[in-house]
């Protein structure tokens, strides 16, 4: 007897896991939120400027880690091309050298699929960071709204105050 399993029962069956994964991701991100305000409570500009500068260098450090591991690992898989030694036969080094030929088309192959999924992170890291710049301007414009908001209401209560006292 075989199930069939659709989408919407994996949706179901997931939903609650997702829904426990953004409740985690927004409490982590507001604990991180609590926790930058503390590091900079006290922080002149140049120090502000400094611990920015920081984060962006080792988000830096980071993506060129990666990248090299992934860069690393991708090459370490090409096949070592064999050498003939001088007690080898012709026959038992073209036979080595055929093996080698058939590992390097599968490397061809690897290579072929690896740098495809290079090519979509690329894209993928292009539009994510034109999203997060896409954030942090409209972020910035709600904050300076609601700066503005704040602004504007203590001027009126200030305003009622006087009112009432003139």
């Amino acid at each position: 007897m075989t199930m069939i399993v659709t989408v919407s029962d994996l949706q179901e069956k997931f939903k609650g896991n997702v829904i426990r994964l953004q409740a985690d991701a927004k409490s982590e991100f507001d604990k991180q939120v609590g926790e930058t305000k503390e590091k900079i409570a006290d922080l002149d500009e140049d120090a502000i400027d400094e611990f920015v500068r920081n984060k962006f260098k080792t988000l830096n450090e980071m993506f060129l880690e990666r990248s090299k591991q992934m860069e690393e690992y991708v090459l370490s898989k090409k096949p070592k091309k064999p050498e003939k030694t001088p007690n080898e036969t012709n026959e038992e080094y073209e036979n080595k050298y055929k093996e080698y030929m058939a590992a390097y088309g599968l490397y061809r192959e690897f290579i072929s699929w690896s740098m495809s999924v290079i090519y979509k992170l690329m894209n993928w890291l292009d539009e994510l960071f034109n999203e997060i710049i896409r954030f942090f301007k409209n972020l910035w414009n709600w904050i300076k709204a609601k700066v503005q908001d704040i602004v504007t209401n203590v001027r009126n209560f200030v305003a009622k105050i006087a009112e009432k006292f003139s």
